[in-house]
């Protein structure tokens, strides 16, 4: 039996990167069609829904595809919950980000026979937004509780605070998403539009399709940096880089070969395009599941599977200790439940080691008490420590603890 073991571990973590690229690729076409298909609803004529009502309709979800969208996102729930040790998002959030997928996705289906009746009604722009701004706030749920994975100082804070922490990396992948979404959604849409588009339209949907893809394709790359300019440092390496080069190079090849489609609708080539979207969606992935895997190195794991919540102590009526070692088990408490996962005395962890930067304020004990009280980054090697939900005195305990155990 495999299950827990290392080799199951690898295995979770090696399904993990394919199963989001599918997920996020088909997940992206399905809403930037409902987009279009909204927008044509409410602004276009009833000759523009027409003529490119068969390509959206390609792009609409149907029970299958639902079903499926929602086996791909328990398998990723899955993969995240067993292959990254606690403390993490919990499956209740995790549940909570899916419960709004499925909704929005049930709505979309409920919108695609809507239009295939060709009925008008004032509900039927509703139903595709509701459902459209449903499948948005899931994949900012799933986003934002991704980016905690890449920010291990901050997962000891989930116990004291609400699942949701916002960041601006997770919400800048989000942007991302958002913007390959619809630039694919426009690639379909001016390729296709030539075979199924009626001939009034062809050129409507060639139009308006690449414009799209041209557009958001261009968004994308300042989107990317941005991301990748608020990783933790223990997250960045040589191949994060590697692979936020090969998806913008990608990207340019893209806009290249859209603009010479649009140009010259005779001589485009479909597949290749197509191929390279998903191509683009690969990277996307893997940058971030890369960085993921940087940020939870084997230090940094082992450092959050030791971590044990401590609890407070209940006073009992027995005879006191010496106030030094009272004081020395309240900052070791302190210590193992809110410092433990990130420091280590002798060794890096996710903060550099407490032999090497505790002695300094041996002769300023206050600037200790102050810097635990109210952070500030001063190594660029490790990530920003956050501020921790400490009482005064437990402020006290822990760096009289540190003082007292570091290393002279």
């Amino acid at each position: 039996m495999i299950w827990g073991t290392p080799a199951y571990l690898t295995l979770l973590k090696s399904v993990l990167p394919p199963a989001l690229c599918v997920h996020f690729a088909w997940l992206g076409l399905i809403a930037g069609g409902a987009t279009v298909a909204v927008a044509l609803d409410i602004l276009g004529t009833p000759d523009q829904r027409r003529g490119l009502a068969p390509i959206l309709d390609r792009l609409g979800p149907g029970p299958v595809a639902v079903a499926l969208l929602g086996m791909t996102a328990a398998l990723i729930l899955l993969c995240v919950q067993s292959g990254y040790p606690p403390p993490a998002p919990s499956a209740i959030f995790w549940g909570g980000a899916l419960a709004p997928l499925l909704a929005g996705l049930l709505l979309l289906t409920l919108y695609r026979r809507l239009l295939r009746m060709g009925r008008g009604s004032p509900l039927r722009p509703g139903c595709g937004l509701a459902g459209i701004a449903l499948v948005l706030v899931s994949t900012f749920l799933l986003c934002c509780g991704a980016g905690l994975l890449v920010a291990p100082e901050k997962r000891p804070l989930l116990e004291a605070m609400p699942q949701l922490l916002l960041s601006w990396y997770g919400t800048a992948r989000y942007l991302e998403f958002t913007c390959l979404a619809l630039a694919a959604t426009g690639a379909v849409v001016a390729l296709l539009g030539e075979r199924t588009a009626g001939p009034g339209n062809a050129q409507f949907a060639r139009r308006l399709g690449g414009g799209i893809a041209i557009l958001f394709l261009l968004a994308w790359p300042p989107l990317l940096l941005f991301a990748l300019f608020n990783l933790p440092a223990i997250a960045l390496s040589r191949g994060v880089w590697l692979l936020a080069a090969a998806g913008l190079v990608t990207a340019a090849i893209l806009s290249l070969l859209l603009a010479g489609a649009l140009a010259k609708p005779e001589q485009r080539r479909a597949g290749p395009i197509l191929a390279l979207f998903l191509t683009l969606f690969a990277s996307w992935v893997m940058t971030d599941h890369l960085a993921r895997e940087n940020a939870l190195d084997g230090a940094t794991m082992a450092g959050l599977a030791a971590l044990v919540p401590v609890p407070r102590p209940v006073p009992a009526q027995v005879t006191p200790a010496p106030t030094a070692q009272v004081a020395e088990a309240a900052g070791k408490a302190v210590f193992e439940r809110s410092c433990a996962v990130c420091h280590r005395f002798e060794e890096k962890l996710v903060g550099p080691p407490l032999d090497a930067v505790v002695p300094k304020y041996r002769q300023d004990p206050a600037a200790l008490r102050a810097f635990i009280r109210a952070p500030v980054k001063r190594d660029p090697a490790f990530p920003a420590m956050p501020k921790l939900p400490l009482t005064e005195a437990e402020i006290e305990a822990v760096a009289a603890y540190l003082l007292e155990r570091a290393a002279p």
